[in-house]
């Protein structure tokens, strides 16, 4: 390099440095949003109880209702983080898209089955339309929690109409614990 551009070369190179550090960081945040440690470390439901923290934290505006009626240990290692992905993006639907006040989320043993609920009171949405849209952002989080949902044993249902409250409705069968 020149002399006369040293200087200049150097600053590029700080900057660069400093762009490469904070994209770290997002990695890192972006990567805790999608499987937070606090999940390995003490599970499930008190990761709900944190998650649901964080979530009042960044929306105010919106009230959650939790309620848990099923033991930590009941819950398979292997669906704590579906759980809390549909969890996840049930809420942040409610958030962007419903306008509610409040939202009700319950995790719960029913039926020889473990049953995931999350309702909330806002405006609905014109369920054919999100779904049959072919664009990248509508529908998506339906699809993916879907997916999720019967990748691991269980099905999903969403029950809501245009003007009114939307549930997320997601279920796994209990197994036995021999079998597992």
């Amino acid at each position: 390099m020149r002399k006369s551009r040293t200087e200049e070369s150097r600053e590029s190179l700080e900057a660069l440095i400093s762009m490469v550090q904070q994209a770290g960081t997002e990695i890192r945040q972006i990567y805790m949003k999608l499987r937070p440690s606090i999940l390995d470390d003490i599970g499930i439901v008190s990761t709900i109880s944190w998650f649901c923290r964080e979530f009042g934290k960044l929306y105010p505006n919106m009230r959650i209702e939790k309620e848990i009626g099923i033991e930590e240990k009941k819950v398979p290692e292997y669906l704590k983080i579906v759980v809390f992905r549909i969890l996840q993006e049930a809420l942040a639907n409610s958030a962007k898209y419903s306008e509610a006040n409040l939202a009700r989320i319950s995790l719960k043993e029913k039926d020889g089955k473990i049953e995931l609920c999350v309702h909330d009171e806002g405006k609905g949405f014109d369920f054919g339309q999100v779904t049959a849209t072919k664009s990248l952002t509508g529908g998506l989080g339906l699809v993916n929690m879907r997916e999720r949902t019967e990748l691991s044993g269980g099905s999903v249902s969403v029950k809501n109409e245009k003007g009114s409250e939307t549930t997320v409705l997601a279920s796994w069968p209990m197994k036995d614990r021999n079998h597992i």
